[in-house]
Order: structure tokens, then C-alpha cells, then sequence
């Protein structure tokens, strides 16, 4: 039981701190944006986040006057689903919205907070605590008050 409760928590909190990440870089990302540009003789790959989206861009050609690295800008408009309307080109492009896999990650956050609290009539130590008269319990010393 103890090994589970661990789990959990670990859990729990990772998912917390994921959850405070990835809603920074999601309003980080409506105000401002950048990507990394790499490129060699035959194509271009550009990682980017923008406008509330983390986006992902391959090219079958190299982009002449860009050059390898980070690009920050700023961004003057913030969208809820990324909307591009460029001429079509020769790749193609990944873009994925940072609310999706932060809504994902708070669901499972969320299990795993229900999941970690005590059963009822148990310590939080896993110990059953019904049937107990002493008011604590024996593996851990804890008050018996999660008893029912």
C-alpha cells in the first residue's frame, strides 16, 4: 500500500509542476513567440512557439537568408486554434495548441489526487483502522480520527 501511495504522490506533484509549466509557456506564448531554424543543403526544420501553440515545420528545401538558430519575436495577436492560410508548400506542418495537453495533464493530475487520499476507515499509512478503541493507529501513531 505504501509503494502505491508513493506513486501517487509522486504523481500528484509531477503533475502539478507540468501543469504550472506548461500554463506559463502557454501565456508566454501570447505575447511572445520565437522558433529554432535548422538548416542544411536539401531542407529546413523549424521548432517554434506562438500565438498558444507549440508548432513544428519541415521543409524539402533550404530557406535562403535564414539562418541556423533562435528567432525571437514578438507576437501582436493571440488565437486559440492556429489558423495558417500560406501559399502550400513542399513539407509540412505540426501545430498543436498548449490548452490541449494542459487540460490533459490537469485531468490526470486530478485522478491522481482523488486516487492518493486515504480509503475510508484507513490511516493514511494504509493501516485498517476498523474495529480500533485504542483512537490511534498502531503502525504509525496517527490519531484514529479517518476511522468510519
Amino acid at each position: 500500500m505504501r509503494r502505491r501511495s508513493r506513486l501517487l504522490r509522486v504523481a500528484k506533484w509531477g503533475g502539478v509542476v507540468v501543469c504550472v509549466l506548461l500554463a506559463g509557456a502557454w501565456l508566454a506564448s501570447l505575447r511572445w513567440s520565437g522558433a529554432y531554424v535548422v538548416s542544411n543543403t536539401s531542407r529546413t526544420q523549424v521548432v517554434g512557439i506562438g500565438a498558444g501553440a507549440i508548432h513544428y515545420q519541415f521543409l524539402r528545401f533550404r530557406v535562403l537568408g535564414l539562418a541556423d538558430g533562435w528567432r525571437p519575436e514578438r507576437t501582436t495577436s493571440a488565437i486559440w486554434w492556429p489558423d495558417y492560410r500560406a501559399a502550400p508548400m513542399p513539407g509540412f506542418m505540426l501545430s498543436i495548441p498548449l490548452w490541449m495537453p494542459l487540460v490533459t495533464t490537469v485531468l490526470l493530475a486530478a485522478s491522481c489526487v482523488l486516487l492518493d487520499r486515504p480509503l475510508p476507515g484507513h490511516c493514511p499509512c494504509g493501516y485498517n483502522l476498523r474495529g480500533n478503541e485504542s483512537g490511534t493507529c498502531p503502525e504509525c501513531g496517527q490519531s484514529a480520527t479517518y476511522a468510519v
